[in-house]
């Protein structure tokens, strides 16, 4: 009972987190997200952006400007799991592929500007 629970837990939390979700249901589809191709399903003009806005973090110091990039990044990720959505719901693989992988790195800045900033 204990290990079914712990399944029903994880599942949970997988299903609650939009990243997870996707990343799982790509498994589920045969289609998993590598973590050494990703950087190659985004392609080269999303990199720019993810480098240009973490050189941004980096020389970010006071709290409105950080919680700023938390309110742009959050706005981010909203659209990408939008769109997300609308590529499984119409069974377009590469595109969500893609759009997963685009989530992973917008959830990565997340994390950065919140280890940042005490905005929680």
């Amino acid at each position: 009972v204990s290990e079914e629970a712990s399944q029903v837990t994880r599942a949970y939390a997988i299903l609650q987190n939009p990243h997870e979700r996707a990343v799982h249901l790509l498994e589920l589809m045969g289609r998993p997200l590598e973590e050494a191709a990703s950087s190659e399903v985004v392609g080269m003009e999303f990199l720019m952006e993810v480098m240009e806005l973490r050189e941004e973090i980096d020389e970010t110091t006071k709290q409105p400007e950080l919680e700023r990039l938390i309110q742009d990044n959050q706005a981010r990720m909203d659209a990408v799991v939008v769109k997300l959505a609308t590529a499984f719901d119409t069974a377009h693989m590469d595109e969500a592929l893609t759009l997963t992988a685009q989530l992973q790195y917008w959830n990565r800045i997340d994390e950065t500007l919140r280890e940042k900033t005490d905005v929680q």
